[in-house]
């Protein structure tokens, strides 16, 4: 009796256990996440249609660039809103470079993704670039060369969310590296190895600093956002004859994307994904970080000309990805509502490429298979 007793329990488990794993399969199939996500939605709006007050703005009577000379005046201004002079700071060169840093189980930066970076195919090595933004503040640059390479770089910048460190896409830059790319890997402010730490401020005294404060107590506080991918730019055209340099930005890192393939007309393609949308577009949505906000930076050029200042120059594009069933952000089939008023103001001042682009094959936040294929398709092109 016993014996059965367990036996029917036995089977009783299997068949829950089974259950759960069928039912926790299908939600994790990206097809029942989408279903799922778009049943759930409590108003159209989330991801089928534009909300209406959205439709109220006219992205077009926003832009004020309508020539090459009104687009230089915007990227100008957007570089002094960020440094006060309206020059990019070119000779700013890093401060140390710690050349094929260990890695594996020897590494001496754990959170360096351990094995898989010593074991990653046709990677000869990573280099640590310390990028000094000012005397007491140096983010951290790192360089993946391959060993087999196309001599072409890409700049990847991560956001938040995660451990908040491009090891969170360590896959993707994996990806790029064994098509022959080399990779140039960012964090954000106080995130990975971009400690902020306690300094004397003149009218403050002793304070230890966050990525939120630096806002309000720092003098030109964007240039700890937006100057360390210029300095990577400034770094590999001194070191490196690339052929060219492109910039791939997920979430936060594509708000810095978009700023940085602005101000800096090296960049020649950009590639910003689940990253941000016009002021006009954020009314009543949930809270960006307070960095894209920044009043001298956004009444400097919008970002909107900030969308056609990325294409401004020679053979320059910007291919805009939004996760179309996005759990986290940038949701939803917006960003097309203004993709027209910027290939126009595109059309107006160069021969540029601007696209928005739906990613509507999951419901995830992240860069998927489909985005890395459509980016490294338009990245190979001439």
């Amino acid at each position: 009796m016993k014996r059965r007793y367990l036996f029917k329990a036995a089977i009783f488990l299997a068949v829950i256990g089974g259950l759960y794993g069928f039912i926790e399969t299908l939600h994790q199939w990206e097809p029942t996440r989408i279903i799922w996500k778009r049943w759930k939605a409590k108003t159209p709006y989330r991801y089928e249609e534009i909300d209406p007050q959205y439709l109220k703005t006219n992205p077009a009577d926003l832009i004020t660039i309508h020539s090459p000379a009104d687009a230089l005046k915007a990227r100008r201004a957007l570089i002094g809103s960020i440094w006060g002079d309206e020059e990019l700071p070119f000779g700013k060169q890093p401060e140390r470079i710690d050349r094929d840093i260990p890695l594996g189980k020897d590494s001496e930066v754990k959170t360096l993704g351990g094995m898989f970076y010593a074991t990653m195919a046709n990677l000869a090595g990573i280099d640590r670039v310390h990028h000094a933004v000012d005397k007491e503040y140096s983010s951290k640059i790192f360089h993946f060369r391959p060993r087999r390479g196309n001599n072409r770089l890409v700049i990847y910048h991560n956001g938040y969310g995660g451990t908040g460190t491009f090891h969170d896409r360590k896959e993707l830059i994996a990806e790029l590296v064994s098509e022959g790319y080399a990779v140039m890997a960012l964090n954000l402010p106080s995130l990975g190895e971009n400690s902020l730490h306690r300094r004397y401020l003149p009218r403050f005294g002793w304070y230890q600093l966050n990525n939120r404060r630096l806002l309000d107590l720092v003098e030109r506080p964007m240039r700890f956002w937006i100057e360390p991918a210029v300095g990577a730019v400034n770094y590999a055209k001194e070191a490196y004859a690339y052929d060219s340099i492109d910039m791939l930005g997920f979430s936060s890192g594509g708000w810095v994307t978009m700023v940085v393939s602005a101000a800096d007309a090296r960049i020649r393609r950009s590639y910003p994904v689940a990253a941000t949308y016009p002021m006009y577009m954020r009314s009543g949505d949930r809270p960006s970080p307070r960095s894209q906000y920044y009043g001298p930076m956004v009444r400097a050029a919008n970002y909107l000309e900030m969308f056609a200042l990325a294409t401004f120059g020679s053979k320059r594009r910007q291919l805009q990805i939004f996760n179309r069933f996005d759990r986290c952000c940038y949701s939803g089939v917006r960003g097309k509502h203004y993709e027209k008023a910027v290939q126009d103001t595109v059309k107006a001042i160069g021969d540029g490429g601007f696209q928005v682009m739906l990613d509507e094959t999951h419901a995830r936040h992240t860069v998927s298979g489909f985005a890395m294929k459509a980016i490294l398709a338009d990245m190979a092109g001439p």
